[in-house]
C-alpha cells in the first residue's frame, strides 16, 4: 500500500541506498496519492540520507511524468546542487545524468566558459542529449561552438540537424554557407525529406546569396 507511510519508511530503510529507494518511489509515483508523494519528498529531504549523486542516478529507468516530477522536485529543493556540480557531469558516462545536468542548467545564466563545457554534450552518442545541448546553447555561440554546430549539420538525426541549422540562420552567419553547400551536395541529401531539403536551400539562399546558387 503506497499510502502506508510506516510500511514505506521500513521499505526505504531496507533499501541498499537512498538512490535505490528514490528510484523505487519514482517508478511507482503514477500509482501514489498526492499526500504520499508529499510525505516521500519530506522523507528524502530530511531523513533519507540521499546523496547528490545518488539522487541524480535515481533518474535511470524513470520515464513517467509523475516519476520525473517527483525526482525533479527533490533536485530543486537541494542546496548542494550548484551549477558547477552539474557542469562536472556533462561528460558523465550515464546518459540520464547528462540529461538531468542539461535540464538543471537551463535555469542558469551560463558564462562563456560554462557554455564551452556544455558544448561537450554535442558529441554525446544519444541524439536526445545532443538536441538538449543545442537548445540550451541557443544562439549564443562562439567560434569553437559554431564549429560543433556545423558538424551537426551532418548528424544522423533529423531533429539534431534542424536544431543545429536554425541558430546559424537566425544569426545570419554567412560563414556557414560553405558547410551547408557540403550538405546539399552530399550523397545523403537525396534521402532527406522534402521539407528538410527546402529548409537547407532557403538557408543557403539567405546566407550564401548568389555565391552558391
Amino acid at each position: 500500500d503506497l499510502d502506508d507511510r510506516k510500511a514505506a519508511g521500513e521499505i526505504f530503510a531496507m533499501a541498499s541506498t537512498g538512490g535505490r529507494a528514490a528510484r523505487m518511489v519514482a517508478r511507482l509515483a503514477h500509482r501514489a496519492s498526492p499526500n504520499f508523494l508529499s510525505w516521500a519528498r519530506w522523507f528524502f529531504l530530511h531523513r533519507g540520507q540521499l546523496g547528490a549523486d545518488e539522487l541524480v542516478d535515481a533518474f535511470a529507468g524513470v520515464s513517467s511524468a509523475a516519476g520525473l516530477s517527483f525526482l525533479h522536485d527533490l533536485v530543486s529543493w537541494r542546496e548542494d546542487l550548484k551549477p558547477g556540480w552539474w557542469l562536472e557531469r556533462i561528460d558523465d558516462d550515464r546518459p540520464h545524468v547528462v540529461t538531468e545536468a542539461l535540464v538543471a542548467l537551463q535555469r542558469v545564466q551560463l558564462s562563456a566558459r560554462q557554455r564551452e563545457v556544455v558544448a561537450q554534450a554535442l558529441s554525446h552518442p544519444a541524439a536526445d542529449t545532443r538536441l538538449r545541448a543545442l537548445k540550451l546553447l541557443g544562439t549564443t555561440i562562439n567560434t569553437e561552438i559554431r564549429a560543433r554546430f556545423l558538424a551537426l549539420l551532418h548528424d544522423d538525426d533529423f531533429q539534431v540537424r534542424q536544431a543545429a541549422l536554425a541558430p546559424l540562420v537566425h544569426l545570419k552567419d554567412e560563414h556557414s554557407a560553405p558547410a551547408i553547400v557540403t550538405v546539399v551536395r552530399s550523397d545523403r541529401f537525396a534521402d532527406y525529406a522534402e521539407d528538410e531539403q527546402r529548409r537547407l536551400f532557403e538557408a543557403l539562399a539567405k546566407l550564401g546569396g548568389d555565391r552558391f546558387m
